[in-house]
């Protein structure tokens, strides 16, 4: 009787643009979703989980219908999403490429690449393995900026 393998990624996720050098490496179970693996990614960077996102192999459509988002739609299961796909079901080796939009405001953009696709005995437990840089999710305003004394000489007009 052959016993039940599990698959299990290691991959980097690299900030894009003007804050290269900034990436986490993380470890994570096949049958775990892509809301699964955004939620690893916001932990690993201790960036607050309170945005929309967006997954796709190909640059150009993460903001398109072939990407992997969060669907909240009464036709929930009618199309793969974040929710209800599993890694395992889409990635197909290692080296592999996935593209990833956190927080379509502010529009923090990252690089996935799968480091390593191993065979387990157990579903693990997802993991960051190396954290490089520091990001702020959201900068402290410098207390002694000019910006609050603009504020406070500004003047208004009440009508």
């Amino acid at each position: 009787m052959s016993e039940e393998k599990f698959i299990a990624y290691k991959m980097k996720v690299s900030l894009e643009g003007n804050r290269r050098g900034v990436n986490r490496t993380i470890r994570i179970a096949g049958d775990r979703t892509f809301d699964d693996l955004n939620a690893l990614i916001n932990h690993a960077l201790d960036f607050d989980n309170d945005h929309l996102y967006s997954f796709s192999f190909n640059r150009k459509e993460l903001y398109s219908d072939n990407s992997y988002q969060l669907l909240i739609k009464e036709d929930f299961w009618a199309k793969p999403n974040s929710s209800n796909t599993p890694l395992k079901d889409v990635i197909g080796h290692e080296k592999q490429k996935m593209y990833y939009v956190f927080d379509f405001g502010d529009s923090w953009h990252f690089e996935i690449l799968i480091q390593k696709i191993e065979e387990v005995d157990e579903i693990i437990k997802s993991e960051v393995l190396k954290s490089v840089g520091v990001v702020n999710q959201y900068p402290e305003w410098d207390k002694d900026e000019d910006y609050n004394t603009f504020v406070e000489d500004e003047e208004w007009d009440e009508d």
